[in-house]
């Protein structure tokens, strides 16, 4: 019987929840595995983009380990480390090829490096088989998949310059010297659900201070050191950033030259 290496991952466990994604995906690779004669000896899993680098992959929160009903000898790297050091799997098997990561440049790099050691990568997703048609299917869905998250960062980026050019703050806290100002979600769905969006408003207390600082830089020349000094010399008058959001006052802060 020829023994399997499992790999799964979840990108995000804010987007998805590992303790549904990860079993599900051992599921269908055993169900794929099984109708070759095949079994699953050892099983991989990480919580992490598939964008990022390989030499970044493999850091994940850990903290999921526990919870997910799947056992885990490690992320891609302990995959990748057992396969060099000649671990007794005959093949890796992931749910869908995406699942081993997002770029086609560094999925066919892991594919080459397993084939130059006589060691199979498929997908449940698709024949499990080595010849051309297969080939090609494959490279068809690597190259979709990295299409459709760069695709996304592009739409996400276009959704949150519209929504500056209509005045909405798009996240974070305040920049100092202004205020969020609260109002219900355009979006209906998401009122009903209670969100809510902000637009940036002056702060009456903070902005005068943010015109101060400009001025004195900008037009009197003053020093950072100078400025400094001078903010300190009158805290209620020039409140410091508050190092913690939640404060209204900045209380026992004082001003330095990298705010």
């Amino acid at each position: 019987m020829r023994s399997f290496a499992f790999y799964g991952r979840v990108s995000s466990d804010d987007a998805q929840d590992p303790s549904l994604s990860i079993p599900r995906q051992l599921s269908a690779c055993e169900r794929a595995v099984a109708a070759s004669g095949g079994k699953i000896v050892c099983c991989y899993w990480d919580i992490e983009s598939g964008r990022k680098a390989l030499e970044d992959r493999g850091q994940g929160s850990s903290s999921w380990r526990e919870r997910v009903a799947v056992p885990c000898a490690g992320g891609l790297p302990e995959l990748l480390a057992a396969a060099y050091h000649g671990e007794p799997f005959y093949a890796v098997i992931v749910e869908s090829i995406d699942r081993l990561s997002r770029m086609t440049a560094d999925a066919t790099r892991i594919e080459r490096d397993f084939e130059q050691r006589d060691i199979g990568l498929f997908a449940a997703d698709e024949p499990m088989s080595t010849d051309a048609t297969s080939l090609l299917t494959r490279r068809i869905k690597q190259g979709v998949a990295e299409w459709y998250v760069r695709d996304l960062i592009e739409r996400s980026r276009r959704g949150m310059e519209e929504s500056v050019r209509q005045g909405w703050h798009t996240g974070g806290r305040a920049p100092y010297g202004y205020l969020l100002e609260e109002h219900r979600h355009p979006n209906p769905a998401k009122a009903r659900e209670g969100k809510r969006k902000h637009r940036l408003v002056l702060d009456a207390v903070r902005s005068p201070v943010v015109l101060t600082i400009f001025e004195d830089y900008c037009l009197r020349r003053l020093g950072l050191g100078e400025i400094t000094n001078k903010l300190n010399c009158d805290l209620t008058r020039y409140p410091p950033p508050a190092a913690n959001p939640t404060d209204e006052l900045a209380l026992g802060q004082t001003w330095h030259r990298s705010q």
